[in-house]
C-alpha cells in the first residue's frame, strides 16, 4: 500500500513535463517479493526521499538506460532461489516495465513475475512452505511445468506485454466484459444443445439413443440421489450414470421408476480427441475458442495460483466452463444444466 501511496503522491507532485531521464525503482516488500517499476524523471527526487526515509532495507533506485543494459545485474539480487534460469526473466521484465511505465509489478524469491494480488499471494505461500519444509516445497513446486505456474516469465511477459485479455488484468480494462456477437451466440446454443446429449438438453431419450450417437462407453457407473435434497419429506431417487468414452464423460440423469428414460445433466472433455465441433477443441488456446464462441467470462478475483482458471459461458439454462492453464490452453470443458430436470 505504502508504493501506490507513493505513486500517487507522484502523479500530483511532477510537474507533468517530459524529462530525458527515466529510472527504475525496486522496493523491498516482503521476503517472498521485490516492488518494482519504471518511473518518469520529474518523479526520481521524490522517489530518492522516499528510498533515504525508508526502514526497508534494499529500496534503491538506478537510472533506467543502467537497469536496461544490464537487467541481471540488478535483479539477480533479488533473487533467493531461482528456479526459472532459462526462462529470461530479466530482459522480460525490462519489456514489461517499457509498456507500463508508473505501474507496480514483482520480482519473486524464485525469479518468477508477479502482474496481480494473486501472483504476490501465491509467492507468499510458496516462500511460507519452503521455510517451513524445503523439502516438501522442492516436491511440490511446479516451475518446471509451465501450464501450472502462474509466476512462470513466460506465462507473464508475452501475454502481458500483449495486453492478453484472458490475464484479467488491470492492464486491460475491458478484459472482464465477455465480447459476443449473434453469430457466436448461435455456436454456444449449438454447443449446448449437441455435444454431449442426443436431443436438445430439455428433452428426454433412451439408453439406445445414447448409444447411436456416440457409441458403446468405456466404463459406466451409476449411483442414486435424492430427487431434491430439499424437501427432507420427498423420498424419491434419481439415477445418476457417468458414460466415460475417451477425452469425455457424460453424465446422464433417470427418474428411479423409470430408469431408461434419461435426459443429460452434465459433461466434460478433458483430452483433445473429444469430438467437440465447432472448431474447438481441449488443447487449443483460449484465443481460438474466443474467436469461435466469444469471450467467457473472467475467473473471479482471488483464485488461488495453485488452482485452474475458470472461464465461464452463461446459456441462461446452461452454463459451460473452460479450464485454462497458466499458459492460455485451455485443458478441461464442462457443460451443464442449470438443474437436474
Amino acid at each position: 500500500m505504502r508504493l501506490v501511496a507513493l505513486i500517487a503522491v507522484l502523479l500530483v507532485a511532477g510537474d507533468g513535463r517530459a524529462q530525458a531521464a527515466e529510472y527504475f525503482y525496486v522496493r523491498a516488500a516482503t521476503p517472498a517479493h521485490w516492488r518494482v517499476l519504471k518511473i518518469h524523471g520529474s518523479f526520481a527526487e521524490n522517489v530518492k526521499r522516499s528510498v533515504r526515509e525508508s526502514p526497508n532495507r534494499g529500496d534503491f533506485l538506478v537510472e533506467w538506460s543502467a537497469f536496461a543494459s544490464d537487467p541481471q545485474r540488478y535483479l539477480a539480487p533479488l533473487v533467493i532461489k531461482d528456479d526459472y534460469p532459462a526462462a529470461g526473466m530479466a530482459r522480460g521484465l525490462v519489456a514489461i516495465l517499457e509498456k507500463y511505465p508508473m505501474r507496480e509489478f514483482g520480482v519473486t524469491w524464485t525469479g518468477g513475475i508477479a502482474t496481480k494480488a494473486e501472483d504476490f499471494a501465491h509467492a507468499e505461500r510458496l516462500f511460507q512452505l519452503f521455510q517451513a519444509d524445503p523439502t516438501g516445497y522442492e516436491r511440490a513446486k511446479v516451475s518446471g511445468d509451465r501450464g501450472r505456474d502462474p509466476l512462470h516469465p513466460a506465462n507473464q511477459v508475452g501475454p502481458v506485454v500483449a495486453g492478453a485479455w484472458w490475464k484479467c488484468g488491470w492492464w486491460n480494462g475491458d478484459a472482464e466484459r465477455p465480447l459476443q456477437t449473434t453469430e457466436h451466440r448461435r455456436r454456444l446454443e449449438a454447443f449446448g444443445l449437441d455435444r454431449f446429449s442426443p436431443k436438445p438438453p430439455d428433452r428426454e431419450f433412451s439408453r439406445d439413443d445414447l448409444l447411436k450417437k456416440f457409441g458403446r462407453a468405456a466404463r459406466v457407473t451409476s449411483k442414486k440421489a435424492p430427487a431434491n435434497p430439499r424437501d427432507p419429506g420427498d423420498h424419491s431417487q434419481l439415477i445418476i450414470t457417468t458414460w466415460e468414452y475417451p477425452g469425455f464423460t457424460i453424465t446422464t440423469a433417470a427418474e428411479e421408476h423409470n430408469p431408461d428414460q434419461l435426459w443429460t445433466h452434465s459433461g466434460e472433455a478433458f483430452q483433445a480427441q473429444a469430438p467437440l465441433g465447432h472448431g474447438v477443441r481441449v488443447g487449443q488456446s483460449i484465443d481460438e475458442w474466443a474467436r469461435r464462441l466469444g469471450r467467457p467470462e473472467c475467473p473471479q478475483p482471488g483464485v488461488r495460483g495453485d488452482k485452474p482458471n475458470v472461464f465461464s459461458y452463461d446459456l441462461g439454462a446452461h452454463q459451460m466452463k473452460l479450464e485454462i492453464d497458466y499458459s492460455g490452453v485451455v485443458t478441461r470443458v464442462t457443460w451443464e444444466l442449470g438443474s437436474m430436470h
